[in-house]
């Protein structure tokens, strides 16, 4: 039985706190919360855990074996170093941070300590870009890649618009393409506060010439989630919104007249993208392996989102990573 503390009682909070007691692995053995209101809220929903505000407390108890964190981006440095330093296995709730030089810094506190330090990149989990991993190699030699993820709001204070939606699709096409982009350009605004960046534009070059663009926008009238992988044998769609068809495969024949019949839907596991990385974590924890969504994966991501920022001050030149 892995005992667990959860960290944060908001928005993700209650989901990861409905993983831990369906598992008949986990116990759901605290929680902790800053906030009094939320905090009544996790002892009302879960009577039997203890509720606390002072996680160095909870932490002090050897039956603890592992922490989920679902809090603020600012404050999961400082609170996975903590965890880490009591000896407990950490989830930590995207991004681990924004700073490189960070994530690198609890990868190797985590190699010391010889514990789990897991980072909850969601989409990474989805089952279409699961299946879009799987099956790229059909695509034969690939040319690029967009995605595109909006919304009208919510606004988040912790965050702007790349640390909220544009590290999704970041992480996405690092893990796709097993690389880093050499380049990125980016362009940004923040139309709704000044001086946070809420929509942005950016085009990230990998290697052996592969171009990859992603639009972000807190401000747009048109919720969408959709990615686009083109090669020279085939191309497909991603469209986490498209319930009846979220992925489709389709030979690559020049318009205007493709031959009938070159479409494939892909049947998709029909599973919560958090329940697998749930089971991920539980699995790391179980088998000593570090997951391939740790903090050295977390650190590539914060330097592709410096390397965005610095270009977006310079109103669109290229950085080089």
């Amino acid at each position: 039985m892995i005992r667990m503390a959860l960290v944060g009682y908001g928005r993700w909070g209650p989901n990861y706190a409905r993983l831990i007691v369906q598992d008949p692995h986990c116990e759901l053995w605290a929680c902790v919360e800053a906030d009094p209101v939320r905090l009544r809220h996790a002892t009302a929903d879960y009577p039997q855990v203890i509720a606390s505000d002072d996680l160095g407390v909870i932490l002090s108890n050897p039956l603890l074996d592992a922490v989920i964190i679902a809090t603020p981006a600012y404050t999961h440095y400082a609170l996975v170093r903590q965890c880490l330093t009591a000896g407990k296995h950490v989830l930590c709730e995207k991004p681990l941070s924004l700073r490189a030089s960070e994530c690198e810094q609890l990868y190797q506190q985590a190699l010391q300590a010889q514990k789990i330090l897991m980072v909850d990149h969601t989409f990474l989990f989805n089952p279409g870009i699961v299946a879009l991993k799987a099956r790229l190699p059909e695509l034969g030699r690939l040319h690029y890649m967009t995605s595109t993820r909006t919304h009208l709001g919510p606004i988040r204070e912790d965050v702007n618009v790349l640390g909220d939606l544009a590290s999704h699709d970041i992480a996405v096409f690092n893990d796709l393409l097993q690389a880093l982009p050499v380049q990125v350009s980016a362009c940004g605004s923040g139309f709704l506060s000044q001086g946070r960046t809420d929509l942005a534009f950016v085009t990230l070059w990998y290697p052996e010439g592969v171009m990859a663009h992603l639009h972000t926008s807190w401000f747009h009238p048109v919720r969408m989630r959709k990615m686009v992988a083109v090669g020279d044998q085939k191309m497909m769609t991603w469209d986490d919104l498209n319930v009846q068809e979220p992925l489709r495969l389709y030979a690559s024949h020049i318009p205007p007249s493709p031959p009938q019949g070159t479409v494939t839907v892909p049947v998709l596991e029909a599973r919560e993208p958090l329940q697998n990385v749930f089971d991920t974590f539980l699995q790391a924890i179980q088998s000593g392996q570090r997951p391939f969504s740790d903090a050295r994966f977390a650190r590539d991501v914060a330097l592709v989102l410096e390397a965005i920022e610095l270009s977006t001050a310079q109103q669109g030149g290229p950085v080089k990573l």
